[in-house]
């Protein structure tokens, strides 16, 4: 699910957000194939088809997650592959925040990275959850790395 090369780190949803949502689904649709094979003409496979399709489209959806850190920029591809790109250069600080949502009467906390730039401007939001968490507390360690490193950089080289 991640790869590792000598200018990248390149992370994807891991195998247990596939399992977590996508795993009743295929259940659902292994169950339905043997009641139609054992009870053929009862319209059976249509359940079958159903649940395999909420399954795939599942599938799909947590394939487009993708996180890319290089030495010189961050991108992260989203569920519906909607991708967006920040140069290390430009950003001043990363924050693990959650966004709310009111759903029945209430609050529901959703976690959420942000990526802020230098004129505090939020220019990527990024969903942790497809992601392994030992993973991206890699890749935060070195967004934050490298941001320390161009800050040391930047008083060394101011009078």
């Amino acid at each position: 699910m991640n790869s590792l090369t000598s200018n990248s780190k390149i992370i994807r949803a891991t195998l247990i957000s596939y399992i977590v949502l996508s795993g009743i689904w295929v259940l659902l649709a292994i169950g339905y194939i043997f009641l139609a094979l054992s009870k053929p003409g009862k319209g059976l496979e249509t359940g079958a088809i159903l649940a395999g399709i909420v399954s795939l489209i599942w599938w799909i959806w947590l394939w487009g997650f993708k996180l890319t850190v290089s030495n010189e920029y961050i991108e992260y591809r989203d569920g519906f592959f909607r991708s967006s790109k920040v140069y290390l250069r430009e950003i001043a600080d990363v924050k693990n925040v959650s966004i709310e949502w009111n759903m029945f009467g209430r609050k529901i906390k959703i976690p959420r990275i942000n990526v802020i730039t230098h004129n505090k401007i939020i220019a990527m939001r990024i969903n942790p959850k497809p992601f392994g968490h030992r993973e991206l507390q890699e890749i935060l360690k070195l967004l934050k790395r490298s941001h320390d490193h161009r800050q040391s950089r930047w008083l060394e080289e101011s009078p």
